[in-house]
């Protein structure tokens, strides 16, 4: 029984001992751990080790990488744990071209900044300048040249255009349609196909296809399902090689189309 009293001190005395040098070698683990960690620091932010010395740019087609680079405030030189990546992305977009920006470190000094550009896609006339604007709206530049190759949107009453902002007017429901009508046209393939929009008559949007045809649209309603049907009336007219001149969506429940030949066919069956 003494010797089980003797041996059980022996043990609790040795578990304190083991409990004391945990402690310590945490301590120890910890204070090389706290040393590492400054000099770490140091090595960061008092060396150029970590300056950006290489910014790699993803996604862009239209704006070169200069240009990404300025706008993003360009960080070059920088201490790469320095710089805000969000701060980044936000210059980014403040650019009229760039529509989502994502900025990546790579240690120890490279930036990744991948874009998505927006991309003209049709122009308003505008107090004798041409306003180049993507599907959502939002004002790339303004010209004194048009661009053949987009459409142009004709007799729109919009308020005065701010590059990087989106088209405002007085009858905002007028913009929220014609920018579903723009957004459903390029969907469709529709869009690169027509030449004017005229919406002077909100009554009778008049559109004129690149190949001539005039189609009077009738007003913004139904829009996805007319928009198709266009686009199967010529889809239908080009495998048959019927020229046409026009097609009618308001006059009626059916679609008129006019043929060269002067001839009409109603409730033509695309």
């Amino acid at each position: 029984k003494g010797q089980a009293i003797i041996g059980g001190a022996f043990m609790g005395k040795k578990e304190r001992i083991d409990k004391r040098i945990k402690r310590k070698r945490r301590k120890i683990v910890f204070i090389i751990l706290l040393l590492l960690f400054g000099i770490f620091l140091v090595v960061s932010f008092k060396t150029t080790f970590f300056n950006i010395s290489n910014i790699e740019v993803i996604g862009n087609k239209k704006i070169s990488n200069d240009k990404v680079i300025k706008a993003s405030g360009n960080p070059m030189r920088e201490n790469i744990f320095k710089v805000s990546s969000g701060e980044i992305e936000k210059n980014l977009k403040k650019h009229p071209y760039i529509k989502e920006a994502v900025v990546k470190r790579r240690l120890p000094n490279k930036l990744i900044i991948e874009i998505e550009e927006r991309n003209e896609k049709f122009i308003i006339s505008h107090g004798g300048s041409n306003v180049y604007l993507d599907v959502d709206g939002i004002v790339l530049k303004i010209d004194s040249e048009p661009n053949n190759k987009l459409t142009i949107l004709k007799g729109a009453n919009i308020d005065k255009p701010d590059v990087g902002y989106k088209i405002t007017s007085e009858n905002e429901e007028f913009v929220d349609n014609i920018l579903g009508f723009i957004d459903i046209s390029n969907k469709t393939n529709l869009l690169n196909e027509i030449n004017t929009i005229d919406v002077s008559n909100g009554d009778n949007i008049i559109m004129e296809l690149k190949d001539g045809v005039l189609v009077d649209f009738g007003p913004l309603n139904n829009v996805e399902y007319k928009l198709r049907y266009i686009k199967e009336i010529l889809n239908d007219l080009n495998v048959k090689d019927i020229p046409c001149r026009y097609i009618y969506l308001n006059k009626g429940e059916n679609p008129i189309v006019v043929t060269d030949n002067e001839r009409e066919d109603s409730n033509e069956e695309q």
